[in-house]
């Protein structure tokens, strides 16, 4: 029997648009996998939409003014970003790195991609 519940799939678009976060934004599988909390700490409320709405509420601190302007654009270069998650049943830290960058999407137009690499300390 596994110790992951069912955790409904976080709406990625619908939480990016509600933090202003303007371009359309795609996680890799190994980052859902981060952000799944196990049963234990799913019984204890910890949800996957609450993590991804703190990644990328920190995803969107990184944004930069436009030409000097109100509006404001992801990086060119990309980001990485430290981030922990807790896990359990033993409460402990992983920290990982998450990098965000932009990419093409399968349609050809613009989409911001999230990926985890693992802190390598």
């Amino acid at each position: 029997m596994s110790d992951m519940v069912n955790d409904t799939e976080p709406d990625v678009n619908g939480i990016a648009s509600s933090l202003g976060i303007p371009y359309p934004v795609r996680l890799s599988d190994a980052l859902h996998e981060v952000l799944k909390p196990n049963g234990f700490l799913s019984g204890l409320g910890i949800r996957s939409d609450d993590r991804l709405r703190n990644l990328l509420s920190s995803v969107k601190e990184s944004f930069v003014p436009n030409n000097g302007g109100p509006d404001e654009k992801f990086p060119e270069t990309g980001i990485v970003i430290p981030y922990m998650v807790t896990q359990g049943p033993y409460i402990r830290e992983a920290q990982f790195g998450i990098k965000a960058e932009m990419q093409k999407d399968d349609g050809g137009g613009s989409e911001l991609f999230l990926t985890v690499i693992q802190d390598p300390d």
